[in-house]
């Protein structure tokens, strides 16, 4: 079977003939190469082997929802089991903190004692509480101002 160019008349001996679009006829015209680039056709081509086999295969409807979206399910659980690992992480940091804090409030419950018992052997001026301690708390500090006062 011999075709021809839709716009030139060469047939499919002469010339490579294509499948394009022009955008006078909006619809699939044969035309040689020459023409498609002097009419700036959108040339369609033809699939491969292994496109026409992957046509062929069906996909779940959860598979044809991923790849119209662009999300990999492969990477997607991916991604979800590094956010369990991040949060298990997490877990482990704020319950390490919340014990942390905890044995701050006990060891600053015990400081204040101390201090207490320091301001009452040597007296108002002579002393010294060490304010860049960790251990001493704002509330303990009010209270030890008030005490000083007092005095």
């Amino acid at each position: 079977m011999v075709e021809i160019c839709s716009l030139c008349g060469r047939n499919s001996k002469e010339a490579n003939l294509l499948t394009a679009i022009l955008d006078r006829e909006r619809e699939f015209v044969k035309i040689c190469e020459t023409c498609a680039v002097v009419e700036m056709a959108v040339i369609i081509p033809k699939p491969s082997k292994t496109q026409l086999k992957e046509a062929e295969v069906p996909y779940t409807v959860y598979e044809r929802l991923a790849r119209m979206s662009g999300v990999k399910p492969k990477e997607n659980v991916l991604m979800q089991e590094r956010a369990k690992q991040e949060k298990a992480q997490q877990a482990a940091r704020n319950f390490r903190v919340k014990q942390e804090t905890e044995f701050r409030n006990q060891a600053g419950q015990s400081t204040e004692k101390q201090s207490i018992k320091v301001l009452e052997e040597k007296g108002r001026k002579e002393a010294v509480i060490d304010f860049s301690s960790k251990e001493l708390k704002i509330g303990d500090l009010q209270k030890l101002k008030k005490e000083m006062l007092e005095k």
